[in-house]
């Protein structure tokens, strides 16, 4: 079995730069507590209507959703991160989670925005 996250993107393709790490982005660390998700993971989400919504309050994160399917084997960490429930941090180099992407990405749009 495996487990199915969204990852906001910059464009229609995925990129290595999708998938990279605050740190590696050249992010300041904002909070000590959160330095290994700063240093190596990529937030996700366990829910495409949340993704969706994040997009859209934040623009500049990106345009598309890609789906990102982690096998449940143990070789790819993930954990439940941050206050809100379906935020999770995939805690792997960027090409390893890029190879996770499956399928067409979603192109996100103010039409997609609910009430």
């Amino acid at each position: 079995m495996s487990r199915v996250f969204c990852r906001i993107i910059l464009g229609p393709e995925p990129t290595l730069e999708d998938f990279l790490s605050h740190k590696e982005l050249g992010k300041p660390l904002v909070r000590e507590s959160m330095r290994r998700e700063w240093e190596s993971s990529a937030s996700v989400y366990d829910d495409f209507e949340v993704a969706v919504a994040i997009a859209l309050k934040y623009p500049s994160l990106g345009s598309h959703i890609a789906k990102v399917v982690v096998p449940e084997d143990g070789n790819v960490e993930f954990a439940q991160t941050m206050k809100n429930i379906h935020h999770f941090s995939i805690y792997a180099p960027a090409g390893d989670i890029l190879r996770l992407v499956k399928g067409e990405t979603i192109p996100v749009s103010r039409s997609q925005q609910h009430g």
